[in-house]
């Protein structure tokens, strides 16, 4: 049986996109560090993953311990917690990952906890006066995530259990409003503080986007060399010889660079266009061809 069930995790992860990968890493963690807590009595586990796994208010732990930036997105401190977390991330994700193309979603996941991270140590140091405390969870890598996605498509309708289709402008806009009343409770104060910081990353990423920066693309370079290097040597041959032949269609303002439109018009303008009329009327107003297109991208991506 357990055999079986780790050979559909591998399937899954092997085949699956960016936003299964993210969700089966999160469950792993969750699962060994909830065995861990259950067994503290006999010793100090709980003690030794807020250290070395989450991220502490106080300046000399984070500063020691800097990898904890990054750890702290994938641990949970409850079962609801995560779940919520992942349904979350489920949502948003492929949303984002069908109009910005997969390799998006994991730079913006860890774009946007970098972010929520920074914003949750001022809050406890200069504002809540509480550094002795710990942030964990995904919660500001996918209010990063839904706030993008609420930015491109704001009219994309969603259908939620018990309530029916809502656009999903309304579902960020009421996260952030029930964040901004959350930092003045008694608790999860800093919690409440990362999401809105998560919210400004992703508002960060379009708007600079628009202007023609991508703050994405390092992590994204970072995540190419990382796969590159574990290429076979006949993959990186091949991607060298088309990178050479295509090397005058790129552009290095565009993440989307080397692909051309049916209408021969440059691939960014095109992409402009289509989220400039997301935004205005909604992602159901796109004629087939533009779903196509925007499809296209997403593949390339």
């Amino acid at each position: 049986m357990f055999r079986s069930i780790v050979d559909d995790i591998k399937l899954n992860f092997n085949t699956g996109n960016m936003v299964t990968k993210l969700i089966i890493v999160n469950v792993g963690v969750f699962v060994i560090t909830a065995l861990l807590f259950a067994f503290s009595k006999l010793y100090p586990f709980d003690d030794w993953i807020y250290k070395y796994l989450c991220l502490s208010g106080q300046p000399y732990h984070f500063l020691t311990r800097p990898w904890t930036f990054i750890t702290h997105l994938f641990v949970h401190g409850g079962i609801f917690h995560l779940l919520w977390n992942m349904v979350g991330l489920n949502l948003f994700g492929r949303i984002t990952g069908d109009l910005l193309g997969d390799r998006r979603i994991l730079p913006l996941y860890i774009f946007g906890g970098l972010i929520s991270g920074f914003i949750y140590l001022i809050a406890v140091n200069f504002i809540l006066n509480t550094p002795t405390s710990f942030a964990l969870g995904a919660s500001g890598s996918i209010m990063a995530i839904a706030m993008t996605a609420g930015l491109i498509a704001p009219d994309y309708i969603v259908r939620l259990l018990l309530i029916g289709d809502v656009k999903i402008k309304y579902i960020v806009a009421a996260f952030i409003f029930l964040d901004l009343l959350g930092t003045q409770a008694d608790q999860n104060t800093g919690g409440h503080f990362a999401h809105l910081g998560g919210a400004l990353a992703g508002l960060l990423f379009i708007f600079l986007y628009k202007k023609g920066t991508d703050v994405l693309l390092p992590f994204e370079k970072l995540f190419d060399l990382s796969s590159y290097r574990n290429r076979p040597a006949k993959h990186v041959q091949q991607r060298a010889k088309m990178k050479v032949e295509h090397r005058n269609l790129e552009s290095r303002r565009s993440p989307f660079a080397g692909i051309q439109s049916e209408e021969e018009l440059p691939f960014q303008e095109q992409l402009d266009k289509i989220l400039d009329k997301i935004k205005e009327k909604g992602y159901e107003k796109l004629s087939g061809e533009e779903k196509a297109f925007l499809k296209k991208a997403s593949e390339k991506k």
